[in-house]
């Protein structure tokens, strides 16, 4: 805010004690309607509004900013993309959960100065579902009935506003789950790839054409061995058609790595054979019990 300047013995007017007020309470607005735009010396003190559209709309923080410790900058985004707070080589932004986006339209964060090329961001504003990272709100920062149902409109956290390897712990209470199901035309044979980031439930609905392996991994990019942990395990429903000749699940891998599993098959009958004219179930419970070790227990059901 624009700061009062007096002299020694000054008597202050009725005019300056109104501007004086006004000065303490309100911070002049000015308005920044490109999609970049660098901070200068006299932002101090003043609200910036934000008004483009650009996604992101980008501010930067210069080096060596001529302004005190303890002078403060308010943004506001006014657009309907989102506004990237950044600094120039060298330069520190402080903020919880190191959030430096603001991602929903009139939301507002302070930076203040508390060092040289070090700034602190604080939120004005809710942190909404959209601004929070991964691993940016942990069940230690959550007190206990923190957030209840109540507290949650309907429709008001969605899948879209959820980032991926959402972590929750202790008892979970869930009153619906429906589950993706990954619909497979391709004829089993050979080495599959089955990507539990596509999902944990896959129906292969052409006639099998020869005995498979079916490979468990993250996805083409993602190893199954970097998303769990040992101790960890994860459950996987695999259906397999066959036809008037019946083929079957010949053995498993993980990642691709040979030798990683050792499977251990319901009933002891080690890979049974298929049934023609029938839907095989697999339910396979995969748990790690190291790097690149996993315990597989695998039952066959037939349909």
């Amino acid at each position: 805010m624009a700061l009062q300047v007096f002299s020694a013995g000054q008597t202050l007017t009725a005019s300056q004690m109104n501007t004086l007020q006004a000065s303490t309470y309100n911070y002049p607005v000015s308005t920044v309607s490109g999609s970049t735009y660098t901070l200068e010396t006299d932002d101090v003190g003043h609200i910036l509004i934000f008004t483009s559209n650009s996604n992101p709309v980008t501010l930067t923080i210069p080096t060596g900013l001529a302004i005190a410790n303890g002078d403060s900058i308010e943004i506001v985004y006014g657009g309907t993309g989102s506004l990237s707070i950044t600094g120039a080589p060298s330069v520190v932004i402080n903020s919880e959960g190191s959030l430096t986006t603001l991602t929903h339209r009139w939301s507002r964060a302070s930076l203040t100065k508390t060092g040289i090329d070090t700034y602190l961001l604080s939120w004005m504003t809710a942190v909404s579902e959209a601004e929070i990272v991964d691993g940016s709100v942990t069940e230690a920062k959550l007190d206990d009935e923190a957030v209840t149902v109540d507290k949650i409109g309907a429709a008001a956290v969605t899948s879209s506003k959820l980032a991926e390897n959402l972590s929750l712990s202790g008892t979970t209470k869930i009153e619906e789950i429906v589950e993706k199901v990954v619909i497979n035309t391709t004829a089993l044979t050979g080495t599959v790839d089955i990507n539990i980031k596509d999902g944990s439930v896959h129906y292969f609905t052409a006639n099998t054409s020869a005995n498979w392996i079916w490979n468990l991994r993250g996805d083409g990019s993602t190893t199954l061995n970097s998303m769990l942990t040992t101790g960890q395990a994860v459950t996987f429903a695999l259906f397999a058609t066959n036809g008037t000749s019946a083929h079957k699940l010949s053995s498993i891998t993980v990642d691709g790595v040979t030798g990683a599993v050792t499977s251990k098959w319901f009933g002891g009958n080690v890979s049974p054979s298929g049934n023609a004219s029938s839907v095989d179930c697999y339910t396979i419970t995969l748990i790690k019990t190291g790097t690149d070790a996993y315990t597989a227990f695998i039952s066959q059901s037939r349909f």
